[in-house]
């Protein structure tokens, strides 16, 4: 990401959970928190909240992280079928 300076990452951002499984198998808070960081310039957009199951981030409960960090000036949590215009 350093390298590269991307203007947007897409990232699937649901933050699952497994039962006998440590980690997740998509990025979450904290990952959209360091790549906040991180990448100065770039938007950051999370998708497949509300795609499987075993997501524990849901659209509603990301668009509160991200109002409550106050990084709603670079993360757009889109709603399904919604169009981003960048």
């Amino acid at each position: 990401m350093k390298k590269h300076k991307p203007d947007i990452i897409v990232i699937n951002g649901a933050l699952t959970r497994y039962e006998g499984f440590q980690g997740s198998s998509m990025m979450g808070p904290d990952d959209i928190k360091k790549l906040y960081e991180m990448c100065k310039e770039s938007k950051i957009i999370p998708v497949h909240m509300d795609s499987y199951p075993h997501c524990t981030y849901t659209t509603k409960t990301m668009k509160k992280f991200v109002e409550d960090n106050k990084y709603q000036d670079r993360v757009i949590v889109p709603v399904d079928g919604e169009i981003i215009e960048l």
